[in-house]
């Protein structure tokens, strides 16, 4: 390639973009989008397994080799390598060459982690079609009994919704393959001059797939409801679908059918990644930062709905494990949040034996049996098992919530006082500690602990109920019918845990003010 040296310089110059300070030197850089469920379900069970990116401090210790041959790559475009090496002072030119060089490894990196997590999505969606969705439709045709059921429901019950989920499936998964294979040719020609943008362009024009499963879903969760319910044929062929998938160590159904809600979002830091590790003088620049308009866009109007769909099917995914729950799946009713609590006894506050599960709904607060634990390690890390009891409620209209009060937090923290006994002491032996050093000792010692307070207003009837009141329990009426308050103390682990709970107990209180 022939080009005059002095007119291609001056053109370079008159780029201000190409001495922009590169990405790699940047202080902070995004890594992955926020999880941002984790107030709706704080079980810490929905961490994605296949997003993975790596700091610019990876790219610093990558392959000197590579990278020499990405600076040599480089040097060939139009000569320009060349063309600053005739420059008396070339310093500030060769560290935008390293750096543009170590984008350029590191926006490669990022669509081969792209395109690793994109072969496990697509495997997953077979998975989901051939183990569940396809044994679905064949059970729907199979006999006039499964008719007979639609028909009864027929207001809440639709055969449609769950052929149409499955036709949904199958266009994601046809978008999700075109989409892999444009992005792993680009990769196996990779260089600096490659563009990525198009092929994102081409997948947000499919995205309508997504938005189409998430309209359905509503549907898809009140008529899997209903089967689960009135059909044992429905069922059996469920348990036949999930007993092949445990034996190849696959998902479960529940996993399956939010999987793509998940997936969604996560095009977004994808992108935003490689626009940071594109330079701003480069070809494919400005088309990602539109089409990353774009992403962050659709991802806004989607998140709401998205989240919303996934509390929903918890609800229906708890009833399938919780023996004699009264709360069922409704049109309405949503799952905000589920975990392990403590509920400290005012007489015995180090007490840890009544822990239990919990799960708050948009409209109810119920438990389950309690967990057996020794320590308050083991009521954090003790793991739920697969089939619950449901043992109770705590009625939440009028309620107040808040954190924990000094007064308990004390009470909780303070020594439990061990028996008298006699020590004989050596004077010479010991020094006595002073009023310093045991204020540390305390300090050190003292856990941090962390929870909030359920205040109800609870109706009674005089002659019943009250072997439900506890030594928390104010009477505000001691004859006849009335009502009481009664508080109910809390633990939880961590400080993000109660200020979720806190959160959502307040969100489904004023859930619950609202209707008549």
């Amino acid at each position: 390639m022939t080009t005059n040296l002095a007119d291609l310089q001056n053109e370079i110059y008159s780029y201000d973009l190409w001495r922009q300070q590169s990405i790699t030197s940047a202080k902070s850089y995004a890594t992955s989008s926020s999880e941002k469920e984790s107030l709706k379900s704080y079980d810490s069970s929905e961490k994605d397994p296949y997003f993975l990116v790596r700091s610019p401090a990876y790219f610093d210790s990558y392959d000197t080799n590579y990278l020499s041959q990405l600076l040599d790559d480089l040097s060939i475009i139009d000569e320009v390598y060349q063309a600053f090496n005739d420059e008396t002072d070339t310093g500030p030119y060769e560290t935008q060459f390293v750096n543009a060089a170590k984008n350029v490894a590191q926006k490669q990196f990022i669509i081969q982690q792209m395109c690793l997590t994109e072969d496990k999505y697509i495997i997953d969606l077979e998975n989901f079609l051939f183990y569940y969705l396809e044994p679905i439709e064949h059970w729907i045709c199979e006999s006039s009994q499964n008719h007979d059921i639609f028909h009864k429901y027929s207001d809440v019950c639709s055969k449609q919704s769950l052929i149409d989920q499955f036709e949904i499936t199958k266009d994601i998964t046809k978008a999700q393959e075109v989409f892999y294979r444009g992005s792993k040719e680009r990769l196996e020609m990779w260089g600096p001059t490659q563009f990525i943008s198009d092929i994102f362009a081409e997948f947000y024009d499919k995205l309508s797939a997504y938005r189409r499963y998430v309209d359905n879903f509503p549907s898809v969760i009140l008529t899997l409801d209903i089967l689960y319910k009135r059909s044992t044929s429905f069922c059996k062929m469920i348990d036949e679908c999930a007993s092949k998938t445990q034996s190849t160590n696959l998902k479960d159904f529940f996993t399956y059918l939010k999987l793509p809600m998940q997936k969604f979002s996560q095009y977004e830091p994808y992108i935003n990644q490689l626009v940071q590790a594109t330079e701003a003088a480069h070809p494919d620049y400005r088309s990602l930062v539109k089409i990353q308009e774009k992403y962050t866009e659709i991802v806004k109007q989607m998140e709401q709905a998205i989240a919303d769909r996934i509390s929903h099917l918890r609800v229906l995914e708890v009833s399938r494990f919780i023996h004699d729950v009264p709360i069922h799946v409704s049109p309405t009713r949503r799952l905000y949040i589920s975990g392990l609590l403590t509920k400290v006894d005012q007489s015995n506050p180090h007490s840890l034996t009544d822990t239990r599960t919990y799960f708050l709904y948009s409209d109810a607060l119920i438990y389950c049996q309690k967990i057996k634990v020794t320590s308050h390690q083991d009521a954090i890390t003790t793991t739920s098992p697969t089939k619950l009891h449901y043992k109770g409620s705590i009625r939440l209209k009028k309620a107040e919530i808040m954190p924990l009060s000094p007064k308990t937090v004390a009470k909780i923290t303070s020594e439990v006082k061990k028996p008298f006994a006699f020590r004989i002491r050596k004077a010479s032996l010991e020094t006595k500690p002073t009023s310093e050093q045991r204020q540390n000792s305390i300090a050190a010692t003292t856990p941090t602990v962390y929870g909030f307070e359920i205040c109800t207003c609870e109706y009674f009837v005089e002659g019943g109920g009250a072997g439900l009141w506890s030594d928390n329990t104010i009477a505000l009426h001691h004859n006849g019918s009335g009502s009481t308050k009664r508080v109910y103390t809390m633990r939880t682990r961590t400080e993000a845990e109660q200020n979720a709970w806190i959160g959502l107990l307040r969100r489904t209180i004023n859930n619950l003010s609202i209707k008549k």
